[in-house]
């Protein structure tokens, strides 16, 4: 007699809970898989003030703070449009200009000096690693690899940089290491390729050096933070033509806003702009029709007696060559209002971040000192251009957000206000993934990508017929082989008693829980812990070069852990 077929009878036969699961289970694993995978979290790294590398009197400089080498030497760094990123050393630090400038001063400047030979991780670089770079951007570099970490959790291993052997040419406009971010960054492919970020995205937030409101700005890679964003965001294609960051905009109006509300336009006519981040100050402006309308309404007489901006109004320390006010002008009291044509609501520059405390340097000590008796206006006029930029101190009130796979860059109106960090993923496409965050001991392999969850963006149609297809199809073959199971079980059995009750086989799928989604991320991180509760003013001794009282820049962060606690525009 033939053999039953396996799993309907016989010795081999499957229980209905077995069965079950047998069929159902291929659906389980898929359902389990999808929603177990996980994306790489954006990775956000701090903008602050911080003891730079090497600097020996613990001299702060504001930058983006990445730890370079074992042990990490803290160096900070700004945004750059080159595709690579370099650093200083201990030599080659100042440019011609600064021959006053002692060696401790010229490191705090160029934010900290990167010791290779203190490095036990560092390597010669490989030359293949780097991109193209045009000889204009750059100093003569001499290539290095070692490992950048980015913060308590996340590090760039064996990541290919330059030192810089001589400086770039740009004098103090941009004196300080710089983090290539250009259309082929080596540094954004490095992150993506070990699996650290799941675009070659990122999103800038300066934060705020007011004197009563010091607060940590951020970038962030692979994302942005939600909690700095205000109102609907404004997305357009990057655009090179005219600006090396690609962020190409029109300026459609410029108001003074004065203490007792009234707003008076400054700006006679729309002028092309280019965000630049790298940049000092609020932005650059024409004289013609627009900062000569600024001197007429706040009655500037200094800025007309001194050949409409000379070096006598201009502040030639950290925020060189804005303009100065001198002692006895009347530093203007208000706001100012820009207008980004198809932007956002006119963005509201509040007096605290365009009227600040002159900023110079301690010959002494190598320390930025502020004064108590002089103030900037981070403006600098240039004339007879025809165009402007909106620099870093713009982009303490708007938010901006790049994505160099997508093509398109993004801008909101930022919320300053310190809210805790909440972190969100974009993808390739500049889509929103809110789907699970992996945990840094998954990040030195590349994840995996995955529908995203209830949050995310739906499904296709297509995708949803399948899906119910598939499900009927299930129910409909459980259905025929529980009822053949079903006929044969009672034409086999035995002699029992009528009135006994078998018991009922269950079939019970196996159950998994529900994935926990990270809509928002704290930030955990007790080395970057929000600061603008704690940063405070540190008096620090006059300066022979400087009138009135002075003070070292406030905030200072803590120093990098020996161990991670995971795996490893133009002036």
């Amino acid at each position: 007699m033939m053999a039953p077929p396996i799993g309907i009878c016989g010795k081999h036969k499957l229980g209905m809970a077995a069965l079950f699961f047998v069929l159902f289970s291929p659906l389980v694993a898929s359902q389990s898989t999808s929603s177990a995978s996980c994306v790489a979290s954006p990775v956000s790294v701090p903008i602050t003030n911080f003891a730079v590398a090497n600097q020996r009197n613990g001299a702060l400089a504001r930058g983006i703070s990445v730890g370079i080498g074992s042990p990490p030497q803290n160096i900070a760094f700004m945004p750059g449009w080159n595709n690579n990123t370099f650093v200083y050393d201990k030599t080659n630090l100042c440019h011609a200009s600064w021959a006053d400038y002692p060696d401790q001063s010229c490191i705090t400047a160029r934010g900290g000096a990167y010791d290779v030979v203190s490095s036990t991780t560092h390597d010669q670089g490989d030359g293949a690693a780097f991109a193209s770079d045009s000889s204009q951007d750059l100093p003569q570099l001499t290539q290095y690899s070692d490992q950048f970490i980015l913060n308590s959790h996340v590090q760039l291993s064996n990541y290919n940089f330059g030192v810089a052997q001589n400086n770039s040419g740009e004098q103090m406009y941009y004196p300080m290491a710089t983090l290539g971010l250009g259309r082929n960054s080596t540094f954004l492919r490095g992150l993506k390729e070990q699996g650290l970020i799941s675009s070659l995205s990122w999103s800038f937030f300066w934060g705020l050096e007011g004197r009563n409101t010091p607060l940590n700005g951020s970038i962030v890679f692979g994302g942005y933070d939600e909690a700095k964003l205000h109102g609907t965001n404004y997305t357009r294609k990057l655009n090179y033509t005219r600006c090396k960051s690609g962020m190409d905009v029109t300026v459609s109006g410029i108001s003074l806003k004065f203490l007792d509300g009234s707003k008076y336009p400054m700006l006679e006519s729309s002028l092309p702009a280019c965000i630049d981040p790298t940049s000092i100050g609020v932005g650059d402006m024409p004289y013609q029709g627009s900062f000569e309308n600024f001197v007429s309404m706040t009655n500037w007489t200094s800025f007309v007696t001194n050949t409409l901006g000379n070096t006598t109004v201009r502040s030639l320390g950290l925020n060189y060559y804005d303009l100065k006010y001198l002692n006895g002008d009347s530093p203007f009291e208000g706001n100012l209002l820009v207008t980004i044509e198809d932007g956002p609501p006119p963005i509201e520059v509040s007096n605290s971040e365009l009227v600040v405390p002159h900023v110079d340097m301690d010959l002494n000590t190598g320390a930025w000192t502020e004064s108590q008796t002089e103030s900037d206006l981070l403006i600098n006029e240039i004339p007879y251009i025809t165009n402007m930029n909106l620099n870093r101190n713009f982009l303490s009130f708007m938010y901006i957000m790049v994505n160099l796979d997508a093509g398109e860059w993004t801008m909101w109106t930022a919320d300053n206000t310190g809210r805790a960090e909440q972190l969100v993923a974009v993808d390739e496409t500049n889509q929103v993934v809110r789907s699970n965050f992996c945990s840094p001991s998954k990040w030195s392999s590349s994840p995996s990508s995955s529908p995203s969850d209830s949050d995310s963006k739906k499904l296709s149609t297509g995708s949803i017929i399948g899906i119910a297809i598939g499900v009927a199809a299930a129910v409909v073959l459980i259905a025929t082989v529980a009822f053949f199971l079903l006929r044969s079980r009672r034409n086999k059995k035995t002699q029992a008693d009528p009135a006994q009750t078998t018991a009922a086989e269950v079939a019970v799928a196996p159950g998994e829980e529900e994935p926990k989604t990270y809509n928002s991320v704290s930030n955990t991180n007790t080395m970057y812990s929000d600061q603008a509760s704690t940063m405070h003013q540190q008096p620090y001794a006059d300066s022979s070069h400087m009138s009135g009282q002075s003070y070292e820049l406030p905030g200072a962060l803590a120093q990098w852990p020996t161990e991670l606690d995971g795996s490893s525009g133009h002036r």
